[in-house]
This record gives C-alpha cells, sequence and structure tokens, in this order.
C-alpha cells in the first residue's frame, strides 16, 4: 500500500513537473512573441519618425527654396527699379547741374553702397547679434577717433587695427579681450562700410574744426585704399552721398518733392524736430569733407607700398576732373566759392608741381571767366566764402605759387 502510495505521488510530481515545464515553454513562447512584437512596433515607429522627418526636411527645402526665389525676385525688381532710375536719370537733360559721365559715375557707385546695406540686414535687423554689432562699432571708431600725427609708430599702430579687422583678425575690443570681426559671415563687411562711414563723419566733425587734422587721417586712409580696394569704393559712395558737390552735382529740385527732402539730397541735416541746419553749420561741414577729400588726393603712398610699385588709389587726374567739371557748371552760392578756396588751398600746391602752364592756365579762366560769375550769384551779406576766395586767388597769381597746406605731413614720414 506504501508502494502504491509513493507511485502514486510520483506520478503527482511528474505530471506537476510536465505542468511546469509546459506552463515555462508557454511563458518563454509567449516572451518570444511579446520582444518580436516589440520589435516590430519600435521599427515601424522609427520608419514612421523617419518618414515624419523627412517630411519636414522637404517642407523646410520647399520654405527655404520659396524664400529664396522670393529675395532672388525682390533683389531683381529692386535691380531693374534702379537701373531704370539711372536710365531716366541720363535721359534727364540736367544741362547745368552735372556732366553726363560724372553722373554715370556717381550713380554706379551709389548702387555698390545700396547694394551693400541690403546685404548687412540679416545682420542688422537680429537683435541677438546687438552685442556684436556693438564690438563692430568699437573696433572701428576707437582706433579712427585716436589717429593723429603724433609720430611714425602712433599711426602705424592705427593702421595696423584696422588692417587687422579689414582682414577679419582678432582685435583688442575692451580691456585684454579680443574680437574676432569673421565671427559673423557678414561682419568684416559691416566692420568695411562702418569705417567709410566714420572717416567721412571725421570730416564733418573732426577736420571742420580742425583742419591740419586732415592729413594724418588721409595717410590711413590712402594705405588703407592701396590694400582694401572695396574699402575705397564704399569710402567714395559715402563721399557722394554726405557731399554731393565733390561728384560734382548740383541737384535740381523736382516738381512734387518737398523742401525737406530736396534740402536733403543737397547735404543738409535736419533735427529730431524738422529744423533745418544753419547755413554757416552746412558750409562748415562740406568745407570739412572737401578738405578731407582733397588731402586723400595729395597724399602720397607709404613707402613700403611705393617700393611694391603700388598706384596711389585717386591720382591728381581725379583732382583736375573734379576742378574742370566744376568750371564747366554755373556757380552756386555760397557753395561753389567755399569748395574752391578748400580745395585749391589743399591741392593747389601739387597742382602746381604737376601741370605747371596747364594750371596756371586754368587760375585765370577761373579767376576773368568763373570768379565774376560766382559775385553775380552771391546775395548782398552773403560774402564771406567770396572774400576767402579773392584774397587767395589774388595771392597766388601774384607769386605764381601755392604754398603748402598747414599740417602737411612729410613725403617720408612712414
Amino acid at each position: 500500500m506504501q508502494i502504491v502510495n509513493c507511485f502514486a505521488g510520483l506520478v503527482h510530481c511528474l505530471c506537476s513537473l510536465n505542468y511546469f515545464c509546459c506552463f515555462v515553454t508557454a511563458v518563454e513562447f509567449h516572451q518570444d512573441e511579446i520582444n518580436e512584437a516589440l520589435r516590430i512596433s519600435e521599427e515601424i515607429k522609427k520608419k514612421q519618425q523617419q518618414e515624419i522627418e523627412l517630411k519636414a526636411k522637404q517642407e523646410a527645402e520647399r520654405q527655404q527654396k520659396a524664400q529664396e526665389e522670393k529675395e532672388h525676385t525682390t533683389k531683381e525688381k529692386s535691380k531693374n527699379n534702379r537701373s531704370e532710375k539711372l536710365k531716366q536719370a541720363l535721359a534727364v537733360d540736367f544741362e547745368d547741374c552735372v556732366d553726363t559721365n560724372c553722373l554715370t559715375w556717381h550713380l554706379k557707385k551709389n548702387l555698390m553702397l545700396e547694394e551693400c546695406e541690403e546685404s548687412l540686414q540679416p545682420l542688422l535687423n537680429n537683435d541677438s547679434l546687438k552685442q556684436f554689432r556693438f564690438d563692430c562699432q568699437k573696433v572701428v571708431n576707437v582706433p579712427v577717433n585716436a589717429i593723429s600725427p603724433l609720430d611714425n609708430q602712433h599711426l602705424q599702430d592705427k593702421l595696423y587695427k584696422l588692417t587687422r579687422m579689414l582682414k577679419g583678425e582678432a582685435v583688442p575690443c575692451t580691456g585684454n579681450n579680443l574680437f574676432l570681426p569673421s565671427g559673423h559671415p557678414l561682419g568684416v563687411l559691416y566692420c568695411m562700410n562702418l569705417l567709410a562711414k566714420k572717416f567721412v563723419k571725421q570730416g564733418e566733425h573732426v577736420v571742420s574744426s580742425k583742419p591740419e587734422a586732415a592729413f594724418a587721417i588721409a595717410a590711413v586712409i590712402v594705405a588703407l585704399w592701396v590694400d582694401f580696394p572695396h574699402f575705397g569704393e564704399l569710402l567714395l559712395a559715402h563721399f557722394h552721398r554726405e557731399c554731393p558737390y565733390l561728384i560734382p552735382v548740383f541737384i535740381p529740385q523736382v516738381e512734387g518733392q518737398s523742401n525737406e527732402d530736396y534740402y536733403k539730397m543737397l547735404g543738409y541735416q535736419y533735427s529730431d524736430d524738422g529744423k533745418v541746419e544753419s547755413q554757416d553749420k552746412f558750409l562748415r561741414r562740406m568745407s570739412g569733407i572737401m578738405r578731407l577729400y582733397a588731402a586723400i588726393l595729395v597724399t602720397p603712398l607709404k613707402q613700403s607700398h611705393a617700393q611694391e610699385g603700388k598706384k596711389h588709389p585717386l591720382s591728381m587726374q581725379e583732382a583736375w576732373r573734379w576742378l574742370a567739371a566744376t568750371l564747366n557748371m554755373s556757380p552756386r552760392p555760397d557753395i561753389s566759392p567755399t569748395l574752391l578756396f578748400d580745395f585749391l588751398e589743399v591741392a593747389g600746391w601739387l597742382f602746381y608741381k604737376t601741370y605747371g602752364s596747364q594750371f596756371t592756365k586754368m587760375l585765370q579762366t577761373l579767376c576773368t571767366d568763373y570768379f565774376p560769375l560766382i559775385e553775380q550769384v552771391t546775395p548782398d551779406g552773403c560774402g564771406g566764402p567770396v572774400v576767402r576766395l579773392k584774397s587767395f586767388l589774388e595771392k597766388i597769381i601774384k607769386e605764381r605759387a601755392v604754398p603748402p597746406p598747414t599740417g602737411l605731413l612729410p613725403h617720408n614720414f612712414w
């Protein structure tokens, strides 16, 4: 009986063990199914995610392409509009306002400047780049404001810093910190345009009150212009924008144009409350710009540039062109005698040295034919610029020489 019971117990155990094994096998089978299901699910999710990312990428590319096409269309329209304006301007008979070749030259420079300013909009309109723009302004303003004819080393230091900046290399900014203009794709161009504009402002605000300061500034400008021609093109465009008489052009007021718009085109500045600057202030600013421009014309190349066979970016041919073009137009009150005096006082000595008897003949034409026209258009009580020009002309005609201007740097200064 005990044997039977033991056998029955053994059978029961075997059955239980068999059931357990079946259970384990079933569990393992179901686990495999679960794992397979999870794997398939993950693959489906991964595939769906890839499809979503692909669609998002395609949509982004589509939007980018559409935006680029829109910008291209807008830019082309803008170009076409400016080109049309150029054609219209050249088609107009300006008569006694501007020489056609001078106008063409000016409008091309202005178009180049406008395109430069358009290309800088992504940098200018990005609020997150405010500090970057501030640093750009600082690395431009600090060395330019410090330019003076103190000595060779002083001027070399300012040129070195500005040269590194235009190359996109690291330059001192605040304390011991260095700033990298090329840290943004538009950084170097932004600095270059700022620098060109800043130099013209130096003419307005520094040279206008301290004429002898023009020559140290001009020396740095010429050195930079030789190495960075695009900087020089931007500089000329800013000169023309601030002082259109450098072209020269006497812009006529067109029908329907407001006085404020017209006077701004002539170079006048308006205050925030809409008041135009005084005539004396206007003439003083234009005088400073002209003196800086003329100083660039007469400033020799650095010795190292001359030894390399580099050419001066603005030769005396440009000076002759301006003077001849000006004398071929009727004079305007105040501005004509003011700029002629400034131009001849700064550049007259080199005119004599370069052109000799040809310049003497031009001076005679100025004295006998052009100066009486200046007197005719000058209102009573506004003879200051006329008196200065007359005294200057009488002196150089009598002495047959023009003395070098005060502040002119020695030929071998650097």
